[in-house]
């Protein structure tokens, strides 16, 4: 914690005249530093209560995932009518 910024990483807005378009550069426009927040609100038991939190969810959702069957059955349909596409319908 030693080693936290002294300043709170707001973003920069340098690519803000692009509106709501996100692009490759964004996150560095913003936080060249690559730190957003202010970390001095922060603590090891908050960060392994997050880590944890997280680390739950993501094995939640690769499980999620790998159980799917709907999406795998969607893909097998739309590839096979994109091989054979209906010609002359609007």
């Amino acid at each position: 914690m030693n080693a936290i910024s002294r300043r709170p990483g707001n973003p920069r807005g340098r690519a803000d005249h692009l509106g709501p378009v996100n692009t490759g550069i964004s996150w560095y426009a913003d936080y060249p530093e690559h730190y957003q927040g202010d970390a001095h609100y922060g603590s090891e038991k908050k960060g392994r209560y997050l880590l944890d939190f997280h680390a739950r969810n993501v094995a939640r959702l690769v499980g999620a995932i790998k159980r799917d069957r709907a999406v795998p059955a969607l893909l097998r349909e739309f590839y096979a009518k994109s091989r054979r596409p209906v010609r002359g319908r609007s």
